[in-house]
Formats: C-alpha cells, structure tokens, sequence
C-alpha cells in the first residue's frame, strides 16, 4: 500500500521529543538564571557590607548569568527556527544565528582564569548584548506570530521592549549623569538616585515578563507535534 505520511524534512529534528524536552529545561534555567541575576543586582549595595560574601555571591551570580546567556540564546535560535511562520525572515534568521556568539563567549567565561569578578563585568555586558539581541528578533518576528494569541503576543512584544529598554540602560545612565555634570546649571542631587530607582524598577519588570514567558514556553512546548503550517504559527491544538 502507498505510504501517505509526509517525508520528513531537514528541520524536523526541532520537534523531536528530546529536542522539547531540552528547550522546557533552557526555558527552566533562563527563568532561574534571570530570577538570580535580578536578585545580585538588587542586593548588591548589602552584600558588599556584608564580611566574605563576595567569596561566594559573585561566583554565583556568575554562573546564574551564564546560564540565563546560553538558555536564552538557545531559546531564540530554536524559536526563531520551529515556532515562525515559514521560519521567519532573512533577518530573523540572522539574527537568530547570531545568538550563537553570545552563547559561546559566555561558555569561554566559564573556562577563564580571570578573577570571578572581571568575569562577571564581561558577563554583564555579554547578558545585555544578548538582551538587546533578542529584542531585535522578537520585533522583526512580530509580523510572523498572528497566529498566536492577543494576550501572549501582547506579553511577548513587552519583553521585548523591556529587554531592548534592560540592554541599552547603560548608555542612557551614562548620558543622563554626562549631561546632568555638565549642562546642568543648578542639578538636582536626586538624580541619581531617581536613574537608581528606573534601573531597578526597569530589572524587575524585565525579571516578571521573563518569568511568566519562560512558563509559557515549557508548559506549552510539548504539545508542539509538528511545524506550523505556513503563514498560520499557531500551536496544533489551537487551531480552529
């Protein structure tokens, strides 16, 4: 009798049991990774009065950076790749591809012999990169998930902007105290503390859109049975 499944195709292997099982574990440890990131940086102020935490806090937060690096670049490669339609766009995949890199200098991290703290500066800088990396694909991909629905669309598009908003903080930081320093007449000595405050603020809703992304991802990816169908990304058992 003539065989009616379909062939398989070369980017099957993205829906593979085991591959599923892997992105719900990279969903678990970016969650846990940005969670304890977020937490370090709020607490940094008490734990640098604190006698010897630093022996033990920067490690860590070192490993939970690294972790939240390699989960999320692994998370939006495999997204931009199953959960697009028609896989996206030249510049999604590009983008996407490009998350390897992050990925990789954050594995070399690992095995440095450069003091825990210098390694976590580097880290900090590489998380934002691969914040404002991902921010760039989620926008690009926009066009692509209107099969998905409003509400999560909704949450996805403001991750994206506080990912963008958590990436390029630095810079903005550094230029408001630059122009408050300089062309100030009269300054106001709250300033910095108000750019504190923002930055924490800014931390925490980036750390709730994470969390709540991240949850949806692994407990939806395992009913994900086969690829979207074109121009639809719906996930099978949303469909009409």
């Amino acid at each position: 009798m003539p065989n009616d499944s379909p062939s398989p195709r070369p980017e099957d292997w993205m829906i593979y049991p085991g591959v599923r099982q892997a992105v719900r574990i990279c969903a678990l440890a970016f969650c846990a990774g940005i969670v304890l990131t977020v937490l370090h940086h709020l607490l940094m102020p008490v734990l640098f009065h604190l006698p010897g935490s630093a022996a033990w806090s920067v490690p860590a937060a070192l490993l939970a950076e690294i972790a939240a690096i390699i989960s999320l670049s692994v998370l939006v490669t495999w997204g931009a790749c199953a959960l697009l339609a028609s896989r996206g766009s030249y510049v999604t995949r590009t983008l996407s591809f490009l998350m390897v890199f992050p990925a990789l200098y954050a594995a070399l991290l690992l095995l440095s012999a450069s003091p825990a703290a210098v390694r976590l500066m580097a880290a900090d800088t590489v998380l934002e990169t691969t914040f404002l990396l991902a921010a760039a694909t989620a926008f690009f991909s926009l066009p692509y998930i209107k099969g998905y629905p409003a509400a999560w669309r909704k949450r996805f598009l403001v991750w994206a902007v506080l990912a963008a908003c958590y990436a390029l903080q630095g810079a903005v930081i550094v230029l408001a105290m630059s122009l408050w320093m300089n062309l100030a007449a009269k300054p106001t000595q709250f300033l910095p503390e108000i750019l504190m405050a923002l930055s924490c603020a800014l931390e925490l809703a980036l750390c709730l859109f994470s969390v709540l992304l991240a949850w949806a991802l692994f407990r939806r990816v395992p009913r994900i049975v086969s690829m979207p169908e074109k121009n639809d990304p719906r996930f099978p058992d949303e469909k009409n």
